[in-house]
């Protein structure tokens, strides 16, 4: 079995020079999305060497590219430099509001700009990225498009935490059948425990979200993940815990890679 990664922040760490926990994958993430992060700020060389590294050799066999944070969109001429690297999703917002709309630390609904922007990508396939979104913001966007999904985040459920989303917002995913990532970062998953990160897993499955649930994992993207390992090691240990709860052969595809495949492949 392999893992599709639908979230993670290789192409950051190689704009700042840095070792990514990546280096030793040994082909256990066969295929990721590889995310080209705002980082809060409006750098346009940091960008650009993102880009970069996206040409370079990569430790993944099949890597996409996606944007996380549009905060340097200012028109609708910057849709051409969206196009250019035809990304598998954009998700509008980062951590701060914007002309798009609202954050989860900041929320507002959907914008009539990020409305009319959003809509151009849509139409293209490109799929819209709901996670670091608000309520507000969520709520407004999740009927607005067809191509919808949720990269990276946790179940708000279990471990309260902005980042988080609600039972409601699950179930909405659900309904629109939109794939949705669960990320190894303690801090949204609570503890360092496998078992906690089971705790999310089975929360999302006892909703009957069987068919849309995966890993956005955001490797490079936060300091610490769950397990006693590093980087895609820590697949490891998941299966294993896969294995330990008897979890069955086909229900242990989906959630590595099948799922997220059905998803971008609409």
């Amino acid at each position: 079995m392999y893992i599709f990664d639908a979230h993670c922040d290789y192409l950051w760490m190689k704009a700042l020079g840095e070792d990514s926990n990546l280096e030793n994958n040994n082909g256990k993430i066969e295929k990721s999305i590889f995310a080209v992060f705002e980082g809060g700020i409006s750098d346009d060389e940091l960008m650009k060497k993102q880009f970069d590294a996206f040409k370079k050799v990569k430790p993944v066999k099949k890597t996409f590219m996606a944007f996380e944070g549009l905060s340097w969109v200012k028109s609708l001429w910057d849709l051409e430099k969206i196009f250019k690297y035809n990304p598998v999703y954009v998700g509008p917002v980062w951590n701060n509001k914007n002309e798009f709309g609202g954050s989860c630390y900041n929320d507002g609904p959907l914008t009539i700009f990020g409305k009319c922007f959003l809509e151009e990508l849509d139409n293209k396939g490109i799929f819209i990225d709901l996670a670091h979104s608000g309520e507000e913001m969520f709520a407004s966007s999740i009927d607005s498009f067809k191509n919808v999904l949720y990269s990276h985040g946790n179940v708000f459920e279990v471990q309260t935490h902005p980042r988080n989303i609600k039972k409601h917002q699950i179930k909405k995913l659900i309904k629109r059948n939109c794939f949705m990532g669960l990320t190894l970062y303690t801090g949204f998953v609570g503890a360092k425990s496998i078992h906690k990160l089971f705790e999310h897993i089975e929360y999302v499955l006892d909703l009957g979200g069987e068919n849309i649930l995966g890993f956005g994992s955001d490797i490079d993207g936060c300091e610490n993940l769950v397990g006693t390992k590093t980087g895609a090691e820590v697949f490891d240990e998941i299966m294993e815990e896969f294995l330990k709860r008897n979890y069955k052969t086909g229900l242990i595809k989906k959630i590595l890679h099948l799922n997220l495949e059905k998803c971008i492949q609409k």
